[in-house]
């Protein structure tokens, strides 16, 4: 008797672990789910942003210029947008470009012959409260003083400040998507470009498999 007992408790703890495992992937499953739909329901808002009937002014980050320097897309983007930048940026791709790194040389180029602007900011320290610090505080007071119509953002603190500040704040793969929808961009040039964004590991891997698959059917 004891030792079927003991074996009824056995089965049940495995009955209750395997419960469990189930329930911990269903969790994992749902929340998956949940980002890829709310992701996704971020980028099309952003992408609603746009007038493409006139040409917008767009001031971005550091991070968003570099990725879409890599993906060859910042090309596409100079010939329908005005694609600004703040001084203290400038002065980061001028020390990137001393170590050599190639990116820079390619967005100083852009800078040198007036396809890129610097322009100058009027700081607005009260930002500091929302902890947006040198890059990150020019580029929002540059959109707050309303020198530009969007920002062009990866940046996690520029985009939770977003709502508080009321700040139109573009993603680089919806930046990408608005491209290819408004046919600025091939369909394979979109596609290369979301695979390279894919590889620099810096968004979710759903949100890229979505917007692979809207410009595969669109």
């Amino acid at each position: 008797m004891a030792n079927l007992r003991a074996l009824f408790d056995i089965l049940k703890r495995k009955d209750k672990d395997e419960s469990r495992i189930e329930s911990n992937k269903n969790k994992k499953a749902e929340i998956k789910a949940n980002v890829e739909d709310e992701g996704m329901k971020e980028i099309e808002g952003e992408v609603k942003y746009f007038d493409n009937k006139i040409r917008s002014k767009i001031c971005i980050d550091g991070i968003a210029l570099l990725l879409l320097t890599k993906t060859g897309i910042i090309e596409d983007a100079i010939n329908f947008y005005n694609v600004v930048i703040t001084p203290l940026l400038a002065d980061e791709i001028e020390r990137q470009k001393k170590d050599n790194e190639p990116e820079a040389h390619i967005i100083l180029n852009l800078i040198n012959t007036g396809k890129i602007s610097v322009e100058k900011v009027y700081q607005n320290k009260e930002l500091k409260q929302y902890g947006l610090y040198d890059v990150e505080l020019e580029i929002v007071s540059h959109f707050l003083n309303g020198n530009c119509n969007f920002i062009l953002s990866d940046d996690a603190l520029i985009r939770t400040n977003r709502e508080i500040l009321k700040l139109k704040v573009i993603s680089t793969p919806a930046f990408v998507l608005n491209l290819f929808v408004q046919k600025m961009i091939t369909r394979e040039h979109a596609i290369d470009a979301y695979i390279i964004l894919r590889s620099e590991k810096w968004f979710n891997d759903c949100i890229i498999d979505e917007c692979i698959r809207r410009v595969k059917s669109g």
